[in-house]
């Protein structure tokens, strides 16, 4: 007896198989991609800009409570040609959510405007009963990045921050 194979329903089946081995290889390299991507990719201005003040925020966190120190000095490196300035104020109608009930130092894109995370970040200023100062504006922060010095004035709870 005589087993009759339908060739072409095999040469259907081979070709079948072949391209859903192919998709999912794609698959599987898109997926690779995504997530190898930020290893290879320099992080975006917005974690330069949230890095800085990080350092910023802890270099005075970890200088407060030493009463010896009155002064410090804080290297803002990075994002170039990006703003670095306070909202002093407590404003109910500021656009940026975080200084709507305290002041605020801010790293944007463009001075004075950052209602938008991906154009910069800004943090509330919240050192207890120290109250925030600046004796300037806005400053920008060039390619050698930007040199501050931050006076602790403890007698009026004061933290003063100015250009160096």
């Amino acid at each position: 007896m005589k087993i009759n194979k339908n060739k072409k329903a095999d040469f259907l089946v081979k070709n079948v198989l072949e391209i859903v081995i192919a998709v999912i290889g794609i698959m599987l390299l898109i997926f690779l991609a995504v997530k190898l991507m930020p290893l290879i990719l320099p992080p975006s201005s917005d974690k330069y800009a949230e890095s800085s003040l990080n350092l910023l925020f802890d270099s005075i966190n970890n200088n407060l409570d030493q009463e010896n120190i009155n002064e410090i000095n804080v290297f803002i490196p990075n994002p170039k040609d990006w703003w670095f300035f306070g909202i002093l104020k407590e404003n109910s109608n500021s656009p940026i959510k975080e200084c709507k009930e305290h002041p605020c130092i801010c790293i944007c894109s463009k001075v004075f405007t950052c209602t938008d995370i991906a154009k910069g970040v800004c943090y509330p200023f919240d050192f207890g009963d120290y109250k925030l100062s600046f004796d300037f504006g806005a400053l920008q922060i060039s390619s050698n990045g930007l040199f501050l010095k931050v006076f602790f004035d403890r007698t009026n709870k004061i933290i003063k921050i100015t250009k160096k």
